[in-house]
């Protein structure tokens, strides 16, 4: 089954679907979204790349503000990053490697998790990080949940909402087998080029989109816009102007929200360009 007909298939059953829907269908599909499909799209040679791709010294320097942030905390004997949507892996590999050869008080306390949604990214980080994940210093958020996840220290049964598709969040074990939260280890989480690539509502003057089948093609249709999404365009005094169509980051906030929620000691670091 295409990409497509899978979209077609999901309307099919349950109506038009929200703009945000179809953006996440095409983007975290498990195995036909884009950055499930291959992860050698990514880089120089492939669509985009990010820092981590041009030089390691982007890491590096992270590492050093990681390491400043960890002595700010009063250098704890543990302390937890969280990276959300690391990707292949390169950032993590940098910070990891930089902090054991420059910081190894902060290396010795550190545990280095991350959230990745993508199946084939999933198995590239295992090859990335093969090492640290072997000692331990580094590990994926749970196996059998909704990569979705946003945290792989998130207390047992604490509902950590939706990026973008919704999921209960569970534990797995850190190095001393309990989780951050529950033992309020220290908590830094890292977002570079995260944000921007969460599922977005579409709105304009007809109202909220909604993506409609006529004859197997995907058609526009429009809905009378929610409650949230009227008061996000009141709260930024953003309304449409006609032929203008306004982007509603719903997932960014409920995301935002629950990330917030999950830091009870440390920092929030979110790169976006």
């Amino acid at each position: 089954m295409t990409l497509r007909q899978e979209i077609i298939r999901e309307i099919r059953e349950h109506g038009p679907i929200p703009f945000s829907r179809y953006m996440e269908l095409c983007l975290y599909h498990p195995e036909l979204g884009y950055y499930s499909r291959n992860p050698d799209q990514f880089g120089k040679a492939g669509d985009f790349y990010t820092s981590s791709d041009v030089h390691a010294v982007f890491g590096r320097l992270l590492a050093r503000q990681f390491d400043e942030m960890w002595r700010v905390l009063g250098a704890p004997e543990q302390v937890e990053i969280l990276e959300l949507g690391p990707g292949r892996g390169l950032f993590a590999q940098d910070v990891l490697d930089w902090s054991e050869k420059k910081f190894p008080e902060f290396f010795s306390a550190l545990h280095y998790s991350l959230a990745e949604r993508s199946p084939a990214l999933r198995e590239r980080l295992q090859l990335t990080l093969d090492r640290h994940f072997k000692t331990g210093k580094a590990s994926l958020t749970n196996d059998d949940c909704d990569p979705s996840t946003l945290s792989s220290r998130a207390k047992p049964g604490h509902s950590l909402g939706e990026w973008p598709g919704g999921v209960e969040g569970r534990a797995v074990s850190s190095n001393e087998g309990e989780t951050a939260a529950a033992t309020r280890v220290p908590l830094i989480i890292f977002a570079n080029e995260f944000f921007d690539a969460l599922p977005v509502e579409i709105l304009t003057t007809q109202g909220a989109l909604r993506l409609a089948e006529q004859n197997e093609h995907l058609a526009e249709t429009w809905v009378a816009p929610s409650p949230a999404e009227l008061e996000f365009l009141d709260r930024y005094s953003v309304h449409p102007e006609a032929g203008e169509r306004i982007e509603v980051p719903l997932a960014t906030q409920r995301a935002m929200a629950e990330i917030v929620g999950l830091v009870q000691l440390g920092f929030i670091l979110a790169i976006d360009s």
